[in-house]
């Protein structure tokens, strides 16, 4: 199958990291795979690294907060949509992929454009867009009557669209994780910006993520790291990861915070990693302490794949991962001391981190591998074909066309 995927982001956090394994596992599959990017980034050279096909077009139509929220945004955005629709549709013809799969629901214009080139169209829904503006009233059934089937990471963000439009196309897909990218870390020191080195005896406590202290919730990390460093001298806290461009400032923020708060010298922040398989086996607990609904939380999947017990808030997927008391312990959103004695329950019980590291672990093979993912991706693609398909000899001949890139599939 020709696939194309529109992203609109070019880093290498949650939903570009599962962009790049999907794209990946198709082309090892036989797949001939193109993704459109908004940008370059250090997402490209890995696709391409990958064997997929990349190709940047700015003009791509992404929903901003800060243009929702003015006239003057609200403009803006709809003369680029009409631009990015011509421009994406003209290239869909020329391209000719089978499907169109859009990897995230802020991409305004790829539903439209597809269905302008008569393509299938698959959307990939890992965000809550609901509490953001009043205007997803009316977007969730521009969505729905441009895609052909709506993908959601959780039965959480799968709630965001109306219940009649949940029972038509809507479905639920855990994002998929492969286990292989969690074998053989030693937990040895790491390398990279703030690298830091695993001393005798130290407990680690970690979190990772773009920098966003109202979304991410970091402060609330550094706030409850205050507070269970009193108890435990033994533990240091290191947050993984860097700003969102555009809010450059939370980082200073933070760091004046870390400073007032007198805990410098038992917090890192580490910035980007490049080595997250060997951060993961370093650190002993991880931690999500979102302040408003995560579309799932792929970072806490990864530390269970590599056996690690998990806090997250109880909110939006985070619960769906996480089941209280087995693999992790969940606490209330935005509350520092909730979150300062959940770590300080595992700091204080070695044998209990064990034990949920290890329910996690199960619960990563179980739920959460890449196989089962690409699985039931693969079988809605083939679904989607065999309903396109034409009776008589036009049928014959269009599957004899496609009959070599059905071979690879289940």
């Amino acid at each position: 199958m020709r696939l194309l995927f529109v992203a609109n982001v070019a880093d290498l956090y949650g939903a570009s990291r599962s962009l790049l394994r999907l794209t990946s596992r198709m082309v090892s599959e036989g797949h001939e795979v193109e993704v459109v990017l908004p940008e370059d980034g250090p997402l490209r050279p890995k696709l391409e690294a990958a064997g997929v096909a990349t190709r940047i077009d700015a003009d791509l139509a992404i929903l901003r907060q800060k243009l929702i929220k003015t006239p003057g945004g609200l403009l803006r955005l709809a003369v680029r949509a009409l631009r990015s629709v011509v421009r994406l549709r003209r290239h869909i013809l020329a391209s000719r992929p089978d499907f169109v799969h859009t990897n995230s629901a802020v991409i305004l214009t790829a539903p439209l454009a597809a269905k302008l080139a008569r393509r299938p169209h698959i959307l990939h829904v890992r965000e809550f867009l609901s509490d953001v503006s009043g205007l997803w009233t009316l977007y969730q059934w521009y969505l729905w009557l441009f895609s052909d089937r709506i993908l959601c990471i959780s039965k959480a963000v799968s709630r965001q669209f109306c219940p009649l439009l949940r029972k038509r196309k809507v479905s639920v897909l855990d994002n998929g994780i492969p286990s292989w990218e969690f074998k053989n870390a030693d937990g040895g020191p790491v390398c990279g910006p703030g690298a830091f080195w695993r001393t005798a005896g130290c407990v680690l406590v970690g979190v990772a993520g773009r920098i966003n202290l109202e979304q991410k919730g970091q402060d609330v990390f550094v706030k409850a790291a205050a507070e269970a460093a009193r108890e435990h001298p033994e533990a240091h806290f290191v947050i993984v990861g860097k700003p969102f461009p555009g809010n450059e400032e939370h980082e200073p923020r933070l760091r004046r915070l870390i400073q007032e708060l007198g805990i410098a010298d038992r917090v890192t922040l580490a910035g980007e990693v490049a080595q997250m398989r060997e951060m993961y086996a370093s650190v002993d607990i991880w931690v999500l302490p979102a302040r408003k609904p995560e579309g799932l939380g792929n970072v806490l999947i990864e530390a269970m794949a590599m056996g690690k017990p998990v806090i997250g808030s109880a909110i939006g997927g985070i619960p769906e991962i996480i089941d209280h008391g087995v693999n992790g312990l969940l606490v209330p959103p935005g509350d520092p001391r909730a979150l300062a004695e959940a770590v300080s329950r595992l700091l204080r019980d070695a044998e209990l981190r064990r034990r949920m590291g290890e329910a996690g672990r199960r619960k990563f093979y179980e739920k959460f591998e890449l196989e089962r993912c690409c699985r039931s991706i693969l079988s809605l693609y083939e679904s989607l074909l065999a309903a396109q398909q034409p009776v008589g000899a036009m049928a014959g001949a269009q599957r004899g066309d496609r009959s070599e890139a059905r071979a690879s599939l289940p």
